[in-house]
């Protein structure tokens, strides 16, 4: 009889919405790369841990099964529009489910799961009933979950229903992402050395990174606009290659809120790999006019907008000017004026 050898589950569950787009998802990328290489050279990790990935964005998919660390490869990551964090969570369990193998009359099980959440936003989806089944696993010691929320967007609050233990970071860098998944890392490798000997998997977390800090548990969560930005998807007419415009919502007095809110270009994102099917639509819809501040398409430099009459939004030279799409190749008369257009979800 071959010798059962119990593994430590670690699942990482990471937001691809797009509004971590740029340099943020870069290194997200980044970070999972440099995750896997560090543990794959620590012998205790190469020994216990196994390690499953789950990406979310408009749906959730398992981009890893759960696997020993001897055979995992670097996935590919896409980003999307929406935060299905409900869908991550039922993925989470039934892959636990499928793949942790329990505790019989005779052996020992793996060891207690070891779950890590990355978002930066708020669910789109339908989560609650999903999250309290987690929080009951977390609550009688079934789980071990650490939950991260990144910039203003992020829910705490949701997070906070999720798993007692919430970690923020009040940017969305690089440099956050970066520290985050070195910590993850020393997590994995602190209880790796743990239940190589006598220890039962339990999470003893080394030192919170400066950029990140635990929330307490009694502190109150803030709530931020739904509203606060908007995401175009846009193709280029000359390469037809595809990007994001985000728009962030100006302030407003008490007195402005009987008008339609205005927003202002923080910034163009080229993306070379979008998860279009699956992505979440939004039935946010914004008038043109609410819209400043453009900034020029990254691939051919044109200086607007426009939307054909199928509704695909593309660069334009934001005059008026004949123009194929490059979604549906039909070529039609564009003028300027002001139109309605689909916000992303986010």
């Amino acid at each position: 009889m071959s010798e059962f050898v119990r593994r430590l589950p670690v699942y990482l569950l990471l937001d691809c919405s797009e509004s971590v787009a740029g340099e943020p998802f870069e290194a997200i990328k980044a970070g999972l790369h440099s995750l896997i290489s560090t543990l794959q050279q620590d012998p205790m990790a190469l020994e216990t841990a196994a390690l499953s990935v789950i990406g979310f964005s408009g749906k959730a998919t398992e981009l890893i099964p759960l696997t020993d660390m001897t055979q995992v490869n670097m996935p590919r990551l896409r980003l999307g529009s929406g935060t299905a964090l409900g869908s991550a969570l039922s993925i989470l369990q039934a892959s636990i489910e499928r793949n942790v193998r329990k505790n019989s009359a005779t052996t020992k099980g793996d060891y207690k799961p070891n779950i890590f959440l990355l978002t930066d936003g708020r669910p789109t989806d339908s989560w609650m009933a999903e999250a309290d089944k987690v929080r009951a696993k977390v609550g009688s010691n079934q789980y071990n979950m650490i939950a991260v929320g990144c910039g203003d967007d992020a829910d705490l609050e949701a997070l906070s229903r999720i798993t007692p233990i919430v970690i923020r970071s009040k940017d969305l860098n690089p440099e956050v992402m970066a520290q985050f998944f070195q910590w993850v890392s020393a997590s994995v490798t602190t209880v790796s050395t743990a239940v190589s000997g006598a220890g039962n998997g339990e999470i003893h977390l080394p030192n919170v990174p400066d950029l990140l800090e635990v929330v307490p548990g009694n502190e109150q969560p803030v709530t931020h606009q739904s509203d606060r930005f908007v995401f175009l998807h846009l193709h280029c007419v000359k390469t037809r290659q595809f990007y994001l415009m985000r728009f962030e919502r100006r302030p407003q007095s008490e007195s402005d809120y009987r008008n339609p809110p205005q927003y202002d270009c923080v910034a163009v994102h080229p993306v070379e790999d979008f998860d279009f099917e699956s992505s979440a639509k939004s039935s946010a819809t914004v008038s043109s006019a609410q819209l400043h501040s453009l900034k020029a398409c990254p691939y051919c430099n044109n200086p607007g907008y426009g939307m054909c009459l199928k509704g695909h939004t593309h660069c334009s030279p934001g005059k008026t000017a004949t123009l194929t799409c490059p979604v549906c190749n039909v070529t039609n008369l564009y003028e300027v004026r002001d139109f309605g257009v689909g916000s992303g979800a986010g």
